[in-house]
C-alpha cells in the first residue's frame, strides 16, 4: 500500500464460521469466535505496516459484517 492507494474503509464479511462449527460438533457461537482469531491478526498486521512506513493517512473505519 502506498499513502495514495490507501482506503478510508475497510469491510470483512466472515463466512464459513457456522460450518466450521457444525463440522467440529460446536455451537456457531464458538465458529464466530474461531473465525475472529484471523480477522485481529490480519487488522493487527495492515496497522502495523501502516504504522512501520509512517503513514499518515490510514484507514478510518473497519466493518466486520
Amino acid at each position: 500500500m502506498t499513502k495514495n492507494n490507501i482506503p478510508r474503509h475497510v469491510g470483512f464479511i466472515p463466512d464459513g464460521n457456522r460450518c466450521w462449527a457444525k463440522d467440529h460438533g460446536l455451537p456457531k457461537e464458538a465458529g464466530y469466535a474461531h473465525g475472529q482469531h484471523p480477522l485481529r491478526i490480519g487488522l493487527g498486521d495492515i496497522f502495523t505496516d501502516l504504522q512501520r512506513g509512517n503513514q499518515t493517512e490510514i484507514v478510518r473505519e473497519v466493518t466486520i459484517g
